[in-house]
């Protein structure tokens, strides 16, 4: 993993804008496109909203961290890291309690943005332990 990191340069300062822009596009595709298209994943339009508003949350952390923190970088992108691994469990959750109403489709989407994200905290937890020394 520290071969990876170093290869394609992902020190935390990197990570955040990647985590920045993953938000992003996650907060888009719940807010906007499946918010309108609900009835295809099956998740209701209000529990939608509210994980599109924590990707928007997530989203200006991230771009503020990226853009003003100078030091200590690797202890906001443990904070960032942890935060993603809480909406991951939170999604898991949701998809349980709403397992009669998902779609094949809606499990698909939530199962690969869930697997994204792991991979994204992952490597976050690393870097910041690499580059946090």
């Amino acid at each position: 993993m520290e071969q990876f990191l170093k290869k394609y340069n992902l020190r935390p300062h990197k990570l955040f804008l990647i985590d920045a822009l993953g938000a992003l596009l996650t907060a888009s595709m719940l807010g906007v496109v499946l918010i309108k298209h609900n009835s295809i994943v099956g998740m209701p339009a209000k529990v939608l909203q509210i994980l599109a508003w924590v990707a928007l949350i997530f989203s200006i952390y991230s771009i503020g961290c990226f853009y003003l923190i100078r030091k200590n970088k690797s202890n906001f992108l443990k904070v960032i890291a942890s935060a993603n691994l809480i909406y991951v469990l939170t999604t898991i959750v949701l998809l349980f309690i709403y397992r009669q109403s998902l779609t094949s489709l809606g499990f698909i989407y939530f199962i690969l943005e869930v697997s994204i994200i792991i991979v994204l905290s992952k490597i976050e937890l690393k870097s910041s332990w690499i580059y946090g020394k």
